[in-house]
């Protein structure tokens, strides 16, 4: 059939144009191009939603904007009259019979404030720990680190066995204000006040606070407490490093007192080293004399260390304490084992006292252990003008 015929109706020509434009498509394409259709069907309703609640809500803010630029030109009278804050009752109106509070009730409102039974004004300490305990529900004024400290004070007054960490830890101060605070409660207040402020640095206290503590440590009454400030803030093992830094011989000997007592190597080695020291030699010497069991044996233990100085200076020391029990202890070492360090031979040495002596003339006579003592003697000599 031809389409230029004049003589084809519409309905003919309609259909011909369906026949030529129908294409046979695979199911998975048909399935395919219905989930398109679906996904931007939903992607139109999508904008078309985000459209409407994009005009609503610039319509909204319009509105806001208008209402409060109305206000701010209202005239301050009209205000007066219509804030119902300040509305006058008519005369003939019954006034409210307001209900009286009920004492002593704390409520969590963002204007309530702690009351107290006693009738007083709660203290600024007072008022920290309610918002604390109410989980910051209520609006307060912070307390000054001053404040605090004095509220501090008062609580070992009522309990001397009070906890200090506890104490620290609940002010609801930053313990950098507080050290602060407590440092220049070092060198200007009472004793009363100088005590409890080197109990919190106890806690608080960080490196910078060490001389500080150390200088008020060259007073009798504090050296105690304070050396155990400074303890507690750079460990026994950096006891050593501190013994420079104070002039005072007291403190000094102090510090060597609890390098000596100290269950640790790392303390018996920053003691060692301070032996090397002329200036505080004697110093340390004089303090090993109240040497405790664990230091000992330490010493005992770095008889054998890589480092020769370190072997040396304990040996020193060893023969500087001396006495039954050490002399004994390094005889069963060498006797275990000949070939032990040549500073165990020399701590030997230095050992006083019969069992000493016995041994020493025992050894003389054994090809086990001349060698040893003859290499022993020659390094002692050099060691010792």
């Amino acid at each position: 059939m031809n389409p230029d015929d004049t003589d084809m109706n519409p309905d003919d020509l309609d259909n011909l144009l369906r026949e030529s434009l129908s294409v046979e498509a695979p199911p998975p394409r048909l399935a395919r191009l219905e989930q398109f259709c679906r996904r931007r069907s939903r992607a139109e309703r999508r904008g078309r939603f985000v459209r409407w609640a994009s005009a609503l809500a610039a319509t909204m803010l319009a509105a806001a904007s208008l209402s409060i630029w109305a206000q701010r030109d209202e005239p301050a009278g009209e205000v007066a009259r219509t804030d119902p804050a300040t509305r006058v009752a008519p005369l003939d109106a019954e006034p409210d019979r307001a209900e009286p509070p009920a004492p002593n009730r704390i409520v969590s409102g963002a204007d309530e404030t702690p009351s107290l039974s006693a009738g007083r004004a709660p203290t600024a300490y007072e008022r920290l720990i309610f918002a604390v305990r109410a989980g910051g529900s209520v609006a307060i004024e912070r307390p000054s680190v001053a404040d605090v400290f004095a509220e501090l004070l008062k609580r070992p007054g009522d309990d001397p066995r009070a906890d200090v960490q506890q104490l620290v830890e609940t002010c609801g101060v930053a313990r950098a204000g507080l050290e602060q605070t407590l440092l220049s409660e070092l060198a200007n207040s009472g004793d009363e006040r100088r005590h409890f402020a080197v109990r919190l640095l106890t806690v608080c206290g960080t490196p910078r606070s060490v001389p500080g503590l150390l200088q008020i440590s060259r007073q009798e009454p504090f050296c105690d407490e304070a050396l155990d400030a400074v303890e507690r803030i750079v460990g026994v093992a950096g006891l050593s490093g501190v013994v420079r830094e104070t002039p005072d011989r007291r403190v000094r000997e102090a510090i060597f007192r609890r390098l000596v007592r100290a269950d640790s190597s790392e303390a018996a080695r920053g003691y060692l080293a301070l032996t090397a020291d002329e200036r505080l030699r004697d110093e340390a010497f004089a303090a090993a004399d109240a040497a405790g069991p664990s230091f000992v044996a330490a010493l005992l233990d770095l008889l054998d260390d890589e480092d020769k100085v370190v072997r040396r200076a304990s040996a020193l020391v060893l023969g500087h304490v001396n006495g039954p029990e050490i002399t004994q202890s390094l005889i069963a070492r060498v006797t275990e084992d000949p070939g032990r360090s040549t500073e165990t031979w020399m701590a030997l040495l230095a050992c006083r006292g019969e069992r000493a002596k016995e041994f020493f003339m025992l050894a003389m006579s054994s090809p086990r252990f001349l060698g040893r003592v003859n290499c022993a003697r020659v390094e002692w000599a050099r060691m010792i003008p």
